[in-house]
């Protein structure tokens, strides 16, 4: 799947199960947008904590799947994250495949560190 095609199914995903029912079509769309970017810190917290419960890299748990199906772990989170980034893109009728492209292709013209210590 390309990011857009995966970009329109998170979407379509969340649309469906009634994540975009209230989106305001008025000067309040603000509000929404920052409730979703929210979400999304939201998710690089989670991934956050599970960083914290590790002792070591090896730790970080990359695929484990509970006796429900719902994954979990570090990488659960990180494509969690994924998702709503490309929902909200989605939602607000932004391609993000030729951007995500053109960034990439733009940071490796930068300096190390792009100039900074850390």
């Amino acid at each position: 799947m390309t990011i857009t095609e995966l970009q329109q199914k998170a979407h379509r995903t969340a649309k469906e199960h009634g994540f975009w029912e209230n989106f305001p079509y008025d000067s309040t769309w603000h509000h929404f947008v920052a409730s979703k970017l929210a979400l999304v810190h939201a998710e690089v917290s989670e991934a956050l904590e599970e960083v914290r419960r590790a002792i070591w890299p090896g730790d970080l748990v990359a695929g484990a799947i509970r006796e429900d199906g719902k994954p979990e772990g570090f990488a659960s989170e990180l494509a969690d994250i994924i998702i709503r980034v490309l929902d909200l893109a989605e939602g607000l009728d932004l391609n993000l495949e030729p951007m995500l492209e053109h960034k990439m292709a733009f940071n490796e013209t930068r300096e190390h560190r792009h100039g900074k210590a850390l």
